[in-house]
């Protein structure tokens, strides 16, 4: 994924995810977090493009969740949270349920990622998060959606995560059967900080091909 891809992979994360806090912070805080995936080491974001260079699909998604946070908090931390304050003041009416809902735990986050900064050793159980993957309507069933998680999961690998972890909404039957047909294990269910219900689902990457 390259910088000139953004615009488009906004526009797509807000026509299929509409009714998350994220996107309705609008199209520059949705643009900053999709960067803080482009040139990291810990972070995975692909796309795929036709012949004349049209983008049929992207993912984006972390390879060592805990090192990626962590380098996110430490290389854009301050970027993100500025941005996010300049689109609250410019939505007055998302502040009564960011207050409600999301304050306090993005307080303690603040908190934990600074804690992270100061952790020497990483969790032994490394795991990679899926984060999203989407395709466009003319590249369904055409293989980009498996083509890509494909591409993350042995990126995965081989940064040496024992296992991938994801959440799709509950209500998306066609993305949970895809999922599971290749292989993920349910993990239980979710919810949002907003009351949306989400399943969870995980692969352990020893078991996945070509391990």
């Amino acid at each position: 994924m390259q910088p000139r891809d953004i615009s488009t992979v906004v526009r797509w994360h807000l026509d299929h995810f509409p009714d998350s806090f994220y996107a309705h912070l609008g199209e520059r805080f949705m643009s900053s977090y999709y960067r803080t995936y482009l040139n990291e080491p810990h972070a995975f974001a692909r796309v795929i493009e036709d012949r004349e260079g049209h983008l049929l699909g992207y993912l984006v998604g972390s390879l060592n969740d805990f090192a990626h946070r962590r380098s996110t908090a430490r290389r854009h931390g301050l970027r993100q949270v500025s941005t996010g304050a300049i689109c609250l003041v410019a939505r007055p009416s998302l502040w009564v349920p960011f207050l409600r809902v999301r304050a306090i735990w993005y307080a303690r986050r603040s908190v934990a990622a600074i804690r992270r900064q100061f952790r020497t050793r990483p969790p032994v159980d490394t795991f990679g998060e899926l984060a999203y993957v989407i395709t466009h309507e003319s590249a369904r069933n055409t293989g980009v959606g498996s083509q890509l998680t494909e591409s993350y999961l042995s990126a995965a690998r081989r940064a040496g995560a024992k296992w991938a972890f994801l959440v799709t909404p509950a209500h998306q039957h066609v993305a949970r059967k895809f999922y599971e047909s290749r292989g993920w294990v349910a993990d239980g269910d979710r919810i949002t900080r907003d009351g949306a219900p989400l399943c969870a689902y995980r692969l352990p990457l020893s078991l996945t091909p070509g391990a």
